[in-house]
This record gives C-alpha cells, structure tokens and sequence, in this order.
C-alpha cells in the first residue's frame, strides 16, 4: 500500500507541473486570440478545444527525452523506474490527446452550454482515472528494474 501512495504522489506532482506549464501556455496563446476581431462560435470553440495539446507534446517529450525527464523532475529518487516513467508519461499524453479529440468531435456537435460543461469536466477525472491507474498497475507488478 505504501509503494501505491509513493507512486501515485510521483505521478501526481509531476504531471500537475506539466499540466500547470500547460496552463500557462494556453493562458499565453490566447492573449493572442483577442487580437482576431469577433470570433465565431465555432471558431471559439475550435481553439478551446487544443488547449491540452501543449500538454500532449510536453508529456511525449519527457517519454522520448529520459534524460531530459530525469534531469528535470528529479526522478532519481522516485519509485518507478524509467521503463515505467516512459509509459506513464506515453498514458499522460494519450490522456490529454484523448482531451483534444473529444472536444474537437463534439465541438460541432453539442450547444455550446453543453460543450463548455463537457470541456470543463472531462479532464480532472480523467487525469484522475489515468493516475490511479497507472499507481495501481505499477505497484502491483514493479519493474525489475525499480529502484529502491
């Protein structure tokens, strides 16, 4: 039980430093946006829906750059070892690619009441869901190469 809090705490506060990045990304970009005269709806909605595809890049990079990964977030110390660090951060970035899409499918779909409440509530759960699973499958079947 213990190795499941140590785990899920290191996906946890890691993940929420990409997705605070992410974040202050998106917040950027869109003092960019207000530069386009009257936008319209859909075309609102269009840029909404990409604001996790920061996050889906940062989360693919940190599964392809080990290095940079274990230099930047301090991973000598964590429970997982960087076999399991390259898929949880490949499931973080589908988690936030699997975002993107679902808000760009029912973007055209749904009113927009809707969508703004589909868009605001899908991600915490779903980030949710990702971290206990990925803390539940790690700790239960460790690499043989986790460190101690």
């Amino acid at each position: 039980m213990a190795t499941f809090f140590r785990t899920l705490w290191a996906l946890f506060w890691r993940s929420m430093l990409v997705l605070n990045i992410n974040a202050a990304v998106t917040y950027g970009l869109a003092h960019l946006a207000h530069a386009v005269p009257e936008p319209s709806d859909l075309a609102v909605k269009a840029r909404l829906s990409l604001t996790f595809v920061p996050a889906a890049i940062l989360f693919l990079l940190l599964a392809l750059n080990r290095g940079m990964a274990g230099t930047l977030l301090i991973e000598a110390g964590s429970p997982l070892s960087g076999g399991q660090w390259r898929r949880a951060y490949r499931a973080l970035s589908g988690g936030a690619a699997f975002i993107v899409i679902i808000g760009i499918i029912t973007a055209p779909i749904l009113p927009t009441d809707l969508w703004l409440a589909m868009r605001s509530l899908l991600p915490m759960p779903l980030f949710v869901i990702l971290w206990l699973a990925l803390a539940g499958g790690f700790a239960r079947s460790p690499d043989k190469t986790r460190r101690a």
